[in-house]
């Protein structure tokens, strides 16, 4: 109904080829996915779903293009893109290749979770003792199996040699 009173509204037309697709209605999803894979040709997306729904049709007309199209965006793509792209288990489906899946997992992994930066290098003044220091970090230093089996390696420490600090 809401497609019927906006039939331009390219959202709208998206989340209902996304319904009828989960709702197993492959071709009439496909019918969408290619309406809007004509205003937005490279859509990572949208080539993928398209792919996927006319997979389970068993629709090879122009199958093995569409499929090509949707690889080379894996890594054409650019970061808001890739965050739509179909999960890694769908490219599965798409591809045997495990060099496609990788890039499919690692174009959607980095773009839910992005490399941090460089951790910035802290500074390192040397100890006043002239020791050399080690932290031991952990959650765990209470009344737990860890802090009862890394006791004895913190006390087998040369303190002479080494500043030992539990944190």
């Amino acid at each position: 109904k809401a497609l019927a009173k906006s039939p331009s509204d390219d959202a709208i037309r998206l989340e209902l080829a996304k319904r009828l697709y989960a709702n197993g209605r492959y071709a009439d999803a496909a019918v969408h996915y290619t309406a809007l894979l004509e205003k937005d040709p490279d859509n990572s997306f949208l080539l993928g779903n398209l792919t996927l729904a006319k997979l389970r049709l068993a629709d090879w007309e122009n199958f093995d293009a569409l499929r090509a199209r949707f690889l080379a965006r894996l890594d054409a793509s650019d970061a808001s893109d890739r965050a739509r792209t179909p999960s890694p288990y769908a490219v599965t489906l798409i591809s045997a290749d495990p060099a496609d899946c990788y890039r499919a997992a690692k174009a959607r992994s980095t773009s839910k979770m992005p490399m941090p930066r460089a951790p910035e290098r802290a500074d390192l003044t040397r100890s006043q003792t002239g020791k050399i220091r080690i932290a031991y970090v952990s959650a765990d230093f209470r009344a737990h199996a860890t802090s009862y089996l890394i006791s004895e390696l913190i006390e087998l420490h040369d303190r002479s040699r080494f500043e030992i600090i539990g944190i």
